[in-house]
């Protein structure tokens, strides 16, 4: 049990495990359109196994990325997908994206924080995330503070300022402070 300003932050029914909830899978599917099939996806910045710098990046299903933490890895010309393999690869990235998560926070978090950070990191990448520097702010209990930061993020992808990322971020935000007093 935590006690103290810890335990005046959070409300009554929160779990600090970490493990995923089912909540997680919907919230990004909800802002990830599936498509059955690669797509182009942006630009490498740098050498990968499944191409150089300045290739084309491609994705399937629900934003799975080419290169990713989990199979296929480079993109098969006419490979198409069913919406249930499309979710089984989205739940397989986002647990890869959960222990991102898991390695880099020391402080409690609920359940729904690490459902909204696993999304986050989905969407905005590892590397892109880290070079923000808000997970400090975050393992110092800052939590409202991190929140706030996390809706000044970028909200571009490819170079186009997108209102939906605007709109995702606030749902994650909303998701991150779930119950909290």
């Amino acid at each position: 049990m935590f006690t103290g300003r810890t335990a005046k932050i959070f409300g009554i029914g929160h779990s600090f495990e970490r493990v995923d909830i089912p909540e997680t899978v919907p919230l990004v599917e909800r802002w990830e359109t599936f498509i059955d099939h690669w797509y182009e996806d942006g630009i490498r910045k740098r050498d990968t196994p499944a191409g150089p710098k300045g290739s084309i990046i491609w994705s399937c299903c629900f934003g799975h990325a080419e290169d990713g933490d989990n199979e296929p890895k480079i993109m098969k010309p006419g490979q198409t997908f069913t919406i249930e393999e499309g979710r089984i690869l989205l739940a397989l990235d986002m647990k890869i994206k959960a222990r991102y998560v898991d390695a880099r926070v020391s402080v409690p978090i609920t359940t729904f924080m690490r459902g909204a950070l696993t999304s986050l990191v989905f969407q905005y990448g590892q590397g892109r995330f880290d070079e923000e520097n808000l997970i400090p702010i975050l393992n110092e209990g800052k939590y409202t503070k991190f929140a706030r930061s996390l809706l000044k993020l970028s909200k571009t992808t490819a170079g186009v300022d997108l209102d939906g990322l605007a709109l995702r971020r606030a749902c994650e935000v909303a998701f991150f402070m779930t119950q909290i007093n």
